[in-house]
């Protein structure tokens, strides 16, 4: 028996509900679309947010370089410290230049090619 058949048979308030299930379910299905939709984008709002804190923490200010040292060596005294970075400096053929600076401070942008080359402190 065909289905259009079998639908006439049906009694009119087995049609109805048969087509209120249908509602339901197809309501269902959007409302778990639309959960997982806002799910995505509250995921996508963290993640920037994140980012954003994460850049903001990684921009530094000029920094003296006993002051990033002591930040790498913490536990000894400032003039030691600094050697051992100026020493960490000169193993890496891309940081030995930042060693014969005549200034005492690193750059913005000194201090984070050396955080990408030794990692943070």
């Amino acid at each position: 028996m065909p289905f259009a058949a079998l639908f006439r048979i049906i009694p009119y308030y087995t049609k109805l509900f048969a087509l209120f299930l249908a509602y339901l379910i197809y309501f269902s299905y959007l409302c778990i679309i639309k959960q997982l939709l806002v799910d995505k984008i509250i995921l996508i709002i963290h993640i920037y947010f994140l980012n954003k804190t994460i850049m903001q923490q990684n921009q530094c200010l000029t920094m003296g370089r006993t002051q990033l040292a002591q930040m790498y060596f913490p536990y000894i005294q400032p003039k030691s410290a600094w050697e051992k970075l100026r020493a960490l400096l000169l193993e890496d053929p891309a940081l030995e230049h930042l060693t014969k600076l005549k200034r005492r401070t690193f750059l913005p942008a000194e201090v984070n090619i050396i955080y990408q080359r030794l990692g943070q402190p």
